[in-house]
């Protein structure tokens, strides 16, 4: 799943780019308005992790599918590595393609809103068969991580953000 999202959202669309020459830092691949993003990024994750990782660590439905690797709690090691694949391959090539290419690619002929509403449908869609709850929020997900894309001027907070949700819930879910 990791090697597939980042071939098919990551390198694919970053080559079909360079080769028309583009520029990466047009996809949002740059620090932008880092002082912000830290700041978000450190209000966000508490917040959300209260109001939705902890409830989400004890439904039924998220702890049938968290984590991704039933054996990544065995040990430190194990889970460092899991972790830090699944945010370079898979997170980094989801939000590249998603905020990076759709939103930023879209933003100009479209304008902010338009952009954040058509790269959050497919976003979510991609969510269908995930547990009903991951569903749902995916829909305020693609509207947040594509505002702080926006305001950032970067892929980086987004993704930073989204990778930090991702391992909070396992560890949450690892430690109940």
């Amino acid at each position: 799943m990791f090697a597939t999202a980042f071939l098919l959202f990551g390198l694919l669309p970053f080559a079909l780019i360079v080769l028309s020459k583009g520029s990466p830092a047009e996809c949002g691949i740059q620090l932008g308005d880092w002082k912000f993003g830290i700041k978000t990024v450190a209000i966000l994750l508490p917040v959300i992790a209260v109001l939705f990782l902890i409830p989400a660590s004890h439904d039924a439905e998220i702890r049938h599918t968290y984590p991704l690797d039933p054996t990544v709690g065995s040990s430190l090691w194990h889970f460092l590595l899991f972790q830090s694949l699944r945010g370079l391959l898979y997170y980094g090539a989801w939000e590249f393609f998603f905020r990076g290419v759709m939103l930023f690619g879209l933003k100009d002929r479209f304008g902010a809103w338009a952009a954040i509403a058509i790269q959050t449908i497919p976003s979510s869609l991609w969510h269908i068969g995930f547990p009903s709850g991951e569903l749902l929020t995916s829909i305020a997900g693609g509207i947040l991580f594509g505002l702080l894309a926006l305001r950032t001027r970067s892929i980086l907070w987004p993704l930073l953000l989204h990778f930090m949700i991702a391992v909070t819930l396992d560890l949450l879910i690892i430690f109940s």
